[in-house]
């Protein structure tokens, strides 16, 4: 009993040091797409709901939160500088990064 408790411990320890040395909080998603944000000029953003997610893995040790993703969006780039394309579906690797959260 002691040996689980070291263990249980000893992996906590270490996912926490790991934690504070993440320079992208990473997650694995399928989700559809409930909305589109955009001014046209800045930003271009696909809106999820946590109904809308099937399928959603946080990183071991660098999780990315679902309720960071469902509040902020998922980022695109503008395409032809104004234009937001954003698929019907999203399904991969997303990363919080300096310009927020963005697919792989």
């Amino acid at each position: 009993m002691k040996t689980l408790i070291l263990i249980a411990i000893s992996i906590l320890t270490i996912s926490g040091a790991f934690a504070n040395e993440c320079e992208k909080m990473e997650a694995q998603i399928i989700a559809d797409v409930v909305e589109v944000k955009t001014d046209s000029l800045t930003y271009c953003k696909a809106m999820v709901s946590e109904k809308s997610i099937s399928h959603f893995r946080e990183h071991f040790f660098c999780p990315l939160l679902i309720e960071e993703v469902v509040e902020q969006g998922i980022s695109f780039p503008l395409t032809n500088g104004h234009d937001c394309v954003v698929p019907e579906k999203i399904g991969g690797y997303i990363l919080l990064g300096e310009n927020g959260i963005e697919l792989e």
